[in-house]
């Protein structure tokens, strides 16, 4: 065979080949074409498929955030209606207190507990237990016993689940933390936790929104091991948060 013959071969090889490749994308154009209206529908419902899932998902966030920002200005408000609240009832136990100041300072034993009871069943126990509390650390030590047995009345009046085993108090979070991790190093009991209280001070505590016996109970342990100092006490509160070691 020639080496034209070979060359006319060959263009007759790449004819075939083209045809062959005509005919397939004939055969692909009259599939399409047949199909072209059912190939459209589907797109069109996979698209509205999709905007559809699309609106459904923003609605979803859209209603989300609007039940998010209905919570927090309930709370808002709440917390706004609960601190004047608050104020209001430091107000009148102050009045109280100053209108008795002779009473409460320089009377007999027994006028002195009267006057205690009284604000036991007239104030709120939140109120009067920080009372309370400012009286026993101002009288003299004669006096104390009054305060101190005020105290714990508060306490068992106090609901359950409002009661902490502070074992310290500190202004700054660095030096509550620290004696935190020390409890943890030290008693395997309770985890210690931290709660900022209403004077901006960091309380630990082993444990919080405990009932009153529960506390007392943490109190007791701590000092019997010996982990920390003596003055160890329950406080109780509605208001101290979340635990800041979370």
């Amino acid at each position: 065979m020639t080496k034209e013959e070979i060359e006319e071969k060959k263009l007759e090889l790449e004819r075939e080949r083209l045809e062959l490749e005509k005919a397939h994308l004939q055969k692909d154009r009259r599939f399409f074409e047949k199909h072209l209206g059912a190939i459209i529908t589907a797109t069109i419902s996979l698209a509205a498929v999709l905007v559809s899932g699309a609106q459904v998902w923003v609605a979803s966030i859209s209603a989300d955030k609007e039940l998010e920002i209905t919570y927090l200005q309930k709370k808002n408000e709440l917390d706004l209606a609960r601190l004047e609240q608050d104020r209001r009832w430091q107000f009148d136990i102050a009045d109280f207190v100053f209108r008795n100041k002779d009473l409460i300072f320089s009377g007999d034993e027994e006028t002195r507990t009267r006057l205690r009871n009284v604000m036991v069943v007239t104030f709120p126990p939140e109120t009067s237990d920080k009372l309370f509390e400012k009286l026993e650390a101002t009288v003299s030590e004669t006096e104390k016993n009054v305060w101190r047995e005020g105290q714990k009345i508060i306490q068992e009046k106090l609901p359950k689940g409002y009661s902490f085993a502070v074992v310290g108090s500190y202004k700054e979070f660095n030096e509550a933390i620290q004696l935190a991790k020390k409890l943890q190093l030290s008693q395997k009991g309770y985890t210690p936790e931290i709660y900022l209280s209403e004077n901006n001070y960091y309380a630990v505590s082993l444990g919080g929104y405990l009932s009153y016996k529960e506390a007392l109970n943490r109190v007791e342990y701590a000092k019997k091991e010996g982990i920390i100092a003596q003055d160890a006490y329950i406080r109780s509160s509605r208001n101290w948060g979340e635990n800041l070691l979370k």
